[in-house]
């Protein structure tokens, strides 16, 4: 390529150089050249650098050829906009008005649903308060509040996002705690094929509450710790068992507050909602409820 060439490219992407030198460092600067864009494409595919020259998938010639036709056609598009006035358009800036416009559009039509207009007949209200929100009602007769993060903007989301992952629309509920059909982990010790203890313990309590105003009858707390497994001499596989307990529950539960309900001969994992949080490993001496 020629220097009249190669300063023309380079004023014409709006460089003032006008020496070979001076085109090629601005040229290097603004439009990577096949070892820079080869190289980010390697690191992005997640292929491992060649030992020894060899020929360039035919993934990379695709990912290149399409990678000049946008700058190219980006280029073009910048100067018709300029040439005819008009603003220049961010893809991303665009896409982020979009969804924001989509998100105050689907606020708009849950705020007047007839679901929402139900729950603030109920009496639930959904109100700001610093960094979060407060989410106020009554269950069963009581007052309660709970408190939600901030992208919870109605009552709907504020009440689905109360209700953890991998528990059901129509689950067991008194107050806070939600109860799922499972089976217990039998008690006992195990060892893997790697040589790794694992000891599951269960302990009886009385109530899941902290307070202990839930009155169950029958619960338990399944725990399960584990010890280290050492292959050969110089090999170390660590299995660490000791995670967050699981209670079970099952019979009737009582509470002054709310409802009585029967689980029945049936085990029923406990779980908090959200804003309660999950047990705590350590409380009450056994790993189970905080």
């Amino acid at each position: 390529m020629t220097t009249t060439t190669l300063v023309a490219r380079a004023r014409s992407r709006g460089s003032k150089a006008t020496s070979h030198a001076a085109a090629m460092r601005y040229l290097r600067t603004h439009l990577p050249g096949p070892s820079e864009a080869w190289r980010a494409w390697r690191l992005t595919s997640g292929v491992d650098a060649p030992h020894h020259r060899e020929r360039r998938p035919i993934g990379w010639t695709l990912h290149n050829h399409r990678m000049r036709l946008d700058a190219r056609y980006r280029r073009l598009g910048e100067e018709w906009m300029s040439a005819t006035g008009l603003p220049l358009l961010d893809p991303q800036r665009e896409q982020a008005r979009a969804n924001r416009l989509a998100r105050q559009a689907q606020l708009a039509a849950a705020r007047e649903s007839t679901e929402e207009r139900e729950l603030t007949e109920a009496g639930y209200v959904l109100t700001r308060a610093g960094q979060h929100r407060t989410l106020t009602g009554m269950d069963d007769g009581h007052p309660f509040s709970a408190t939600v993060p901030l992208r919870c903007q109605t009552i709907g989301e504020a009440l689905e996002w109360l209700r953890p992952d991998g528990v059901a629309v129509d689950a067991i509920r008194q107050g806070e705690w939600f109860f799922v059909p499972a089976t217990p982990e039998p008690e006992g010790r195990t060892e893997s094929d790697a040589g790794s203890l694992r000891r599951v313990v269960h302990h009886a309590i009385e109530s899941f509450d902290a307070r202990g105003r839930h009155q169950v009858a029958e619960c338990i707390v399944v725990t399960a710790t584990g010890e280290t497994a050492y292959i050969g001499r110089r090999s170390v596989r660590t299995h660490n068992w000791t995670g967050r307990p699981h209670v079970y529950a099952r019979g009737l539960i009582t509470h002054p507050e709310h409802c009585a309900i029967d689980l029945g001969t049936s085990w029923h994992e406990v779980v908090p909602n959200r804003a309660h949080g999950p047990f705590a490993v350590g409380s009450l001496g056994i790993g189970g409820m905080d």
